[in-house]
């Protein structure tokens, strides 16, 4: 039996929350992240397209919504929205692949101008590669931090979800389907119950009838 509950997974306190249904989280294609940055990993060198959610490209956003989706999630389909979604990850030392990053624009450092998705950080945390779906080359492909595009620019990451929160709903859903299964073998249990009761009540109103249909004999 498939349970189609809303999941308000509330990822930040204070931030904006995560909508999706539980199904959807269970039955993705992908169960980790690491398994949907692999196929991420597919996507290289596919062309970019403008509003491009992936059957015929992908702009940045379309990367973001795309990568989620393989695990069932659902992003808002606006840069500015989405980048109040999430724990917000302030220093790139702290960026974990998979990470949703966004770059300000340069002349106003407030506005949120560009974004991509974390591939990995150096080991001395002072630079990333991304991917990201670059108009001027006319693909997806993965770019480094230095870029000029990205260089200095950098204003925060979104972490979206973990593993472990993957793994707790699921094991949610798995002990809601197994409180069901325990529901229903008692409700098996009490409706044979029942009709053992009415049973024994027939056979004593049976008896009582005879009983009563049976001559008095005064001795």
């Amino acid at each position: 039996m498939k349970i189609k509950l809303t999941l308000l997974a509330v990822l930040l306190a204070g931030s904006s929350i995560l909508a999706g249904t539980r199904v959807d989280i269970v039955n993705a294609r992908c169960k980790t992240l690491s398994e949907a940055m692999a196929v991420m990993h597919q996507q290289t060198n596919k062309p970019f397209a403008a509003d491009g959610r992936g059957d015929n490209g992908f702009d940045n956003l379309g990367l973001a919504l795309f990568l989620y989706k393989q695990m069932g999630i659902d992003l808002p389909e606006d840069m500015i929205k989405l980048s109040e979604v999430g724990k917000k990850v302030t220093k790139i030392t702290k960026m974990l692949p998979g990470d949703i990053v966004f770059f300000a624009n340069p002349q106003n450092k407030k506005e949120i101008y560009r974004m991509g998705i974390v591939q990995s950080v150096s080991i001395d945390g002072l630079s990333f590669t991304l991917f990201y779906a670059d108009e001027k080359d006319g693909i997806v492909r993965i770019a480094h931090s230095s870029e000029d595009a990205f260089n200095g620019r950098f204003k925060q990451a979104n972490r979206i979800v973990s593993d472990s929160e993957l793994n707790s709903i699921r094991a949610e859903h798995e002990k809601d389907l197994a409180n069901i299964e325990k529901a229903k073998a008692n409700l098996v249990k009490a409706q044979n119950a029942v009709v053992e009761a009415e049973e024994n009540l027939k056979q004593m109103e049976e008896t009582y009838a005879k009983k009563n249909e049976e001559p008095i004999i005064v001795k």
